[in-house]
């Protein structure tokens, strides 16, 4: 990936240099955050009608705010999961006939995949803009990709260059894992700079991956009305945020999804990320488990909007 260009020029002496006005009045005229994104959540068990069983194809459609002139891009990140033991964990969640005032949300899983729960968080940004861009990257991408490797990446290169490198958050969505061997996998963005960054999907230890996905999303550190980051808890899986910047008042919503799991291939596989507490200064994440599950660990990533 080529880095950002460096100013070769050399003085004697530098000194503070103010603001530009100009510069000044185009950071107040940004908007917020909540004024250019719009963002839910979806799982299955609004998708499939009372008392129906598990099955492979849950799909509904999901209004979109109006503040749309055109078909917004939309970004999808695991919220929960419990899939029974016995077959491989297959999970796939997409986004289908994108208009600009609704789309069709579906969660997958297929052959001998029991699938009880899922849910998703979205995340809908208008296409192309220069501020909030977003895309997304799977293990089916690289051509050397086997479910035997245990590494795989991509070179993100930004359609439109920031003035300093992003923040770039990251969200799971896509997961197929062999039965026979522990669940481990964890997603995380490097090497970010001003004209991109580099992705990375990994496992670990003897597990089968057979396929993962990510979407990605970044946006100017310091944007007016938003803040993200990762929460890896060092013990288990429950860890404390202190956002990034005080917000005046507890955040409007905050978004969550999935960039680490390790479960054992005992039990079925399973989490629920919960956010509690939520202030203007920051807030508790829990990931809990349905059944006899045993998480090892597990890690989000967030965004809490004003």
């Amino acid at each position: 990936m080529l880095k950002p260009g460096t100013d070769k020029t050399t003085t004697a002496l530098v000194m503070p240099v103010e603001p530009k006005t100009s510069e000044i009045a185009e950071e107040l005229k940004r908007p917020m955050a909540q004024e250019i994104l719009d963002w839910g959540t979806f799982d299955i068990g609004v998708m499939r009608a009372p008392n129906t069983g598990p099955r492979h194809h849950n799909h509904m459609f999901i209004k979109i705010s109006p503040k749309f002139a055109t078909p917004p891009a939309i970004i999808l990140g695991l919220t929960s999961l419990e899939a029974g033991r016995g077959g491989n964990v297959r999970i796939a969640t997409t986004v289908q006939d994108v208009h600009k005032r609704i789309f069709g949300a579906h969660i997958r899983s297929r052959d001998n995949t029991t699938l009880y729960r899922a849910g998703c968080t979205w995340l809908a940004v208008p296409s192309g803009h220069p501020h909030f861009q977003v895309g997304s990257f799977g293990t089916s991408e690289d051509p050397a990709w086997d479910s035997k490797k245990h590494v795989t990446h991509r070179e993100i290169v930004f359609l439109h260059p920031y003035e300093a490198p992003p923040k770039v958050i990251i969200w799971l969505n896509e997961l197929d894992f062999a039965n026979d061997r522990n669940e481990r996998i964890m997603a995380f963005a490097t090497d970010v700079t001003s004209g991109g960054f580099t992705a990375h999907i990994n496992s670990w230890g003897d597990t089968t991956l057979h396929r993962a996905k990510i979407s990605w999303l970044a946006y100017p550190a310091g944007y007016p009305g938003i803040c993200g980051g990762t929460v890896l808890p060092e013990e288990g899986t429950c860890g404390v945020v202190e956002f990034e910047k005080k917000f005046a008042k507890p955040p409007t919503a905050v978004l969550v999804g999935l960039n680490k799991l390790e479960s054992d291939k005992q039990k079925r596989c399973s989490f629920n990320i919960i956010t509690e507490a939520v202030s203007e200064v920051g807030m508790g994440i829990r990931v809990e488990v349905f059944g006899d599950t045993i998480l090892h660990s597990a890690g989000v990533s967030y965004l809490a909007i004003e």
